[in-house]
C-alpha cells in the first residue's frame, strides 16, 4: 500500500541515444512512473527507440518499443545526490530489418528496401541511474540502460527530467 506522507514518488521523462549490437543506433526515449518505498524502488516504464538514419540507404528504419516493470535499490549520497538500480521483466516489440533483400536501386541516392519482421518477445531491463535532485520536487538524472532480449539486445545513455515527491 502507497503510503503519500513517507512514500517517495515521481514521473520522468527521458531523452538520449541507444546502440544495439548489430546495427547502430538511434534516439532513445522513455517515460517512468517510479515509487521508492523504505529505500526499494518500483518503476513502471515505457520505452521506444527509433533507429536515427539521416540519408539512409537501408530500409525500413527499425524502430523498438519495450513496456518494463523494474525493481530495485536507493542508495543516497547526500541529501541531494541519489543512486538507484533496478532490474525487471518487460515485454519487448517493434519492427526489425530482415535479410532478404526486396528491392535495389543506384546512383547517388541508392536504396536498398529489406523485407521487415514484426516482433515480440520477453526482455530483461536493466539501469543504473545518477539523480541530482536540487529540490524537493524535482530532479536531474543520468541514465544507463540495456535491455536483454533474443531479438535485438541494446544499451544507452539518457538524461531524464523527473518531477513529484522526490526527497
Amino acid at each position: 500500500m502507497v503510503n503519500f506522507k513517507t512514500d517517495k514518488y515521481w514521473l520522468n521523462i527521458g531523452i538520449g541515444s541507444f546502440n544495439t549490437f548489430k546495427y547502430s543506433g538511434g534516439l532513445h526515449e522513455s517515460i517512468d512512473i517510479n515509487l521508492v518505498q523504505k529505500n526499494t524502488l518500483y518503476k513502471v516504464q515505457y520505452q521506444y527507440n527509433d533507429e536515427l538514419k539521416i540519408l539512409s540507404s537501408k530500409l525500413p528504419i527499425e524502430n523498438l518499443h519495450s513496456f518494463n516493470i523494474l525493481m530495485g535499490k536507493q542508495f543516497v549520497s547526500n541529501d541531494d545526490l541519489y543512486i538507484r538500480l533496478a532490474g525487471g521483466l518487460g515485454v519487448f516489440t517493434g519492427n526489425l530489418r530482415g535479410e532478404r533483400i526486396l528491392k535495389k536501386t543506384t546512383g547517388w541516392f541508392s536504396q536498398t528496401t529489406y523485407d521487415d519482421e514484426k516482433i515480440t518477445t520477453l526482455s530483461i531491463p536493466l539501469e543504473a541511474e545518477l539523480a541530482l535532485v536540487p529540490i524537493k520536487y524535482a530532479q536531474l538524472a543520468l541514465n544507463v540502460f540495456g535491455n536483454v532480449n533474443l531479438k535485438r539486445p541494446l544499451y544507452g545513455l539518457a538524461i531524464k527530467v523527473g518531477v513529484g515527491k522526490i526527497k
